[in-house]
């Protein structure tokens, strides 16, 4: 078991189809797909994001479709999406994490660590990596969102 600040590479999934073909969801691969005792609070976190998506202005055919993939991967990936393109999360990041603190080992303190990462490095990264649908990536390698 490693300490939560010794972070070491991190598993993403990828997802760049339809709208997000050119600027993809990057996925941090939480827990193992469907465990739920690593995820025990996956309704939890999904309840919340429903709220929050449809709290903001838009219409609902136009983040259902992310949505969908905050519930696919949480669920079958124990997946967490990075760069969400229609919700702020940082406006609501002190309630998502302390959704965190019941999922996984360490998964506040790694989805913490990677939500730093500046997404272009990551995308960059992931290009370099000939855009694999799942690829290691070391968050201390690369710059961060701050700076």
């Amino acid at each position: 078991m490693r300490p939560p600040n010794k972070i070491m590479m991190e598993s993403i999934i990828v997802y760049s189809h339809y709208e997000y073909e050119d600027s993809p969801l990057f996925i941090l691969r939480a827990g193992t797909p469907c465990n739920y005792a690593e995820f025990s609070n996956a309704a939890a976190i999904l309840a919340a994001l429903d709220e929050w998506y449809g709290n903001t202005e838009q219409e609902t055919t136009e983040w259902a479709l992310e949505f969908e993939i905050w519930a696919r991967f949480l669920l079958l990936d124990g997946g967490l999406i990075l760069n969400p393109q229609h919700l702020a999360l940082d406006e609501v990041q002190d309630e998502f994490l302390e959704l965190l603190n019941d999922g996984p080992e360490h998964i506040r303190a790694r989805y913490e660590r990677m939500s730093t990462v500046d997404m272009e490095s990551l995308k960059e990264a992931w290009m370099a990596a000939g855009k694999p649908e799942r690829f290691e990536f070391d968050p201390d390698a690369c710059s961060s969102r701050e700076g």
